[in-house]
């Protein structure tokens, strides 16, 4: 008979419990405390994660060379390519998209100058320098020359 008297106080400490939050008076210990602990941990996190992402927006905005959401991405397990006026701008250390790298499309230039910084370009042929590159559609493979 003791188990019944264990539900019986159980239920009454529920029930007292419901009574005076529907008064609104926060008086509470054991599970309905876990209970306020909990929500107030699930908010704290959900505003630091809108914080994070408000950061990472702002960061993106500073010119970082992240992705923004008007900007095309390219490269990637897909495959994706760019459009004819752009071209894919993988940075050297992706390796022309080696490992599934990917990057932005960005527009390919229509005047470059005339220096001679020769580099190897993501389709295998050399270039008189970063922007001939480009301009031909293709990003930096490496520095110099492909052989």
């Amino acid at each position: 008979m003791s188990g019944g008297k264990e539900l019986h106080h159980a239920l009454t400490g529920t029930h007292a419990l419901i009574v005076r939050m529907r008064r609104g008076v926060p008086r509470v210990n054991g599970a309905g405390m876990n209970l306020i602990i909990a929500r107030q941990i699930l908010l704290l996190a959900l505003t630091a994660i809108g914080a994070a992402a408000c950061h990472a927006e702002a960061r993106s905005a500073s010119g970082d060379g992240a992705p923004r959401p008007s900007e095309a991405s390219c490269g990637g397990i897909l495959g994706q390519s760019c459009p004819a006026t752009m071209y894919c701008a993988y940075k050297p250390e992706q390796k022309c998209g080696a490992g599934d790298a990917t990057s932005i499309c960005k527009p390919r230039p229509e005047v470059c100058t005339e220096e001679y910084r020769p580099i190897c370009g993501c389709d295998g042929k050399d270039y008189s320098n970063v922007c001939d590159a480009a301009r031909a559609g293709t990003a930096v493979m490496k520095t110099g020359t492909c052989k």
